[in-house]
């Protein structure tokens, strides 16, 4: 009795895997998601003043800005009336939470009301403010 062979199965070719590009891919995208700055939008369309003068500064935390709107409507975190507004401040400045404290106004609002909520904002302990404008080229 001659031996029993069983004929060895062909082995089939693969061709190319995507599993790698795919967790490559994955990856990078994990990595552009959480390496993104993500910030809230301005509570109303501000343009910027010019000025042809200034230094750069540091980018402080959207939660440290007061926007004044060009109708002289003001806004620091979700508080709109300026009596609240310079009290918050103020609570945030005297327990050291905020130094620094920048005011984005639009172009439109006068110079006069900036001075003034500056010199209020003064009162109120903060050790830095600073207006934020373009620069002129």
């Amino acid at each position: 009795m001659s031996g029993f062979s069983l004929p060895r199965p062909q082995r089939r070719s693969r061709g190319i895997t995507i599993l790698p590009l795919i967790n490559v891919v994955f990856l990078l995208l994990i990595f552009i998601v959480l390496s993104g700055v993500i910030s809230s939008p301005d509570p109303f369309e501000l343009v910027p003043p010019e000025a042809s003068a200034g230094e750069d500064v540091e980018n402080v935390g959207s939660d440290a800005i007061v926007y004044v709107a060009d109708t002289g409507e003001l806004r620091f975190r979700d508080l709109g009336d300026e009596t609240d507004v310079l009290v918050l401040i103020g609570q945030l400045a005297g327990s050291g939470g905020l130094e620094t404290l920048t005011v984005r106004a639009d172009a439109g609002v006068p110079a006069v009301r900036i001075v003034k909520l500056i010199e209020r904002l003064r009162t109120t302990g903060i050790a830095r403010i600073q207006l934020q404008a373009e620069r002129r080229p």
